[in-house]
């Protein structure tokens, strides 16, 4: 197919296509478009729909978008058969709003390559984003009027995350967004220099183990948090020995979390105490101190095994399965423990596990609302049907028990 502008019909280069199977979202390949706006996607299987769809536009400003004009990119668009013949898929691009600029270290100059820069909503909502290039320069594109924020995170390169101009931030969105300047644009209109000096950050460095050894890549991970609380950024173990990195890290004072993803194991806050998510005492745990630029080492922990929770999810009208749904689950008191994801039948299992305890489930996260489409409500033992309202009162739900490390069955909802 050809990629023009929707205003004048100018053809396009560099617009990236994409192609996916709408049975399993599995991608089938990707191209750009030559000088001529043109493109063409080769050897696709025929056993199956797709949706071709506008993933990157290049750093030119015009909305991404799915064949036959539908909004990009999250749902499936309008099928294109492949099963019969070749198919021409045309896209006509309207002009969007755009804010460009460039991030560069801040003591050197020097570009911060691979830094991603987010368009903020004052809700503090991600809406997209640009990724620097290898002179530090990005583009954002895709969006309408309005007021927005925009942040860069370059914590993997070592640095400090920043909503514009200067607000240094481990979590943008606490304690507020709007800390940062408030930027106002048009419809159409491309705004330029909105530039970055990032500081270098210090760094917290360790395991996470179980009783075998080091956890895979990917499996391990470790939350940092604030003495009130909050979450201020989650790392994997990707780092080729199965270590983790915590990266630009401000200067001060934190709790660190260990936790798994999958493996059944229960969440340890340094050093050696319990801790299923937020459920920490803040008095608890060895305080971690992060100087200026400092690398902080052998933050570790040995996890123990745990039970994890196991149960279906269902529509309520049709009984089938909802796929992709999660849930939470709760310590007595009301604190937020643990989550898991339903798989395509709807059936879950929690991601960590579970100390022995007593412990409430409900559709709504840290007491606030469901997710879209569903009422929020509370688990009952005996099935019933409790509304716990938006924000959600879990407490009038019923609580069920985990003792030793067997897997609780059959916490449906």
């Amino acid at each position: 197919g050809t990629v023009t502008a929707q205003a004048g019909g100018a053809p396009l280069e560099g617009i990236e296509i994409c192609v996916r199977r709408q049975l399993d979202g599995v991608s089938e390949g990707c191209v750009r478009t030559d000088a001529s706006g043109f493109y063409e996607l080769r050897g696709l299987h025929k056993l199956s729909d797709f949706d071709v769809y506008v993933n990157d536009t290049d750093g030119q400003a015009f909305y991404k978008e799915m064949n036959q004009d539908k909004e990009c990119c999250d749902g499936p668009g309008d099928p294109v058969d492949t099963t019969i013949s070749d198919q021409v898929v045309d896209f006509a691009l309207e002009a969007s709003a755009s804010i460009s600029g460039r991030v560069v270290e801040s003591s050197t100059g020097n570009p911060v390559v691979g830094s991603w820069v987010w368009l903020v909503s004052a809700q503090c909502e991600f809406l997209t984003h640009g990724e620097t290039d290898r002179n530090g320069d990005f583009t954002i594109s895709g969006f309408g009027a309005g007021t927005y924020y925009i942040a860069a995170f370059a914590e993997y390169q070592g640095y400090i995350s920043t909503i514009y101009p200067n607000e240094q931030r481990m979590n943008v969105c606490h304690p507020d967004i709007q800390d940062g300047q408030a930027i106002v644009i048009g419809n159409t209109e491309q705004l330029i220099s909105f530039d970055f000096a990032l500081d270098p950050g210090g760094s917290i460095n360790g395991f996470v183990s179980d009783s075998s050894g080091v956890l895979p890549n990917g499996v391990g991970a470790a939350r940092l948090y604030d003495f009130d609380g909050n979450t201020l950024t989650v790392f994997r173990n990707w780092n080729e020995d199965g270590s983790y990195t915590i990266g630009g890290v401000i200067p001060g004072t934190y709790q660190v979390v260990l936790t798994s993803y999958g493996a059944g194991l229960v969440d340890e806050r340094f050093d050696d105490e319990t801790c299923p998510r937020n459920s920490c005492d803040p008095e608890l745990g060895v305080p971690i101190v992060v100087g200026p630029d400092e690398d902080v080492m052998d933050i570790n922990a040995e996890l123990a095994d745990g039970a994890v929770i196991r149960g279906t999810i269902t529509d309520a009208g049709s009984g089938l399965g909802v796929a992709g749904y999660c849930v939470a689950f709760y310590t007595s008191g009301g604190v937020y423990a643990a989550f898991a994801c339903a798989d395509e039948n709807g059936d879950y299992e929690s991601l960590t596990g579970l100390p022995d305890g007593e412990y409430l489930m409900s559709n709504a996260f840290w007491g606030d609302v469901a997710a879209e489409g569903y009422l929020a409500q509370a688990w009952t033992d005996d099935g019933s049907f409790v509304a716990c309202g938006e924000p959600c009162d879990f407490l009038l739900g019923d609580t069920f028990t985990v003792s030793g490390t067997a897997p609780v069955e059959g916490i449906n909802l």
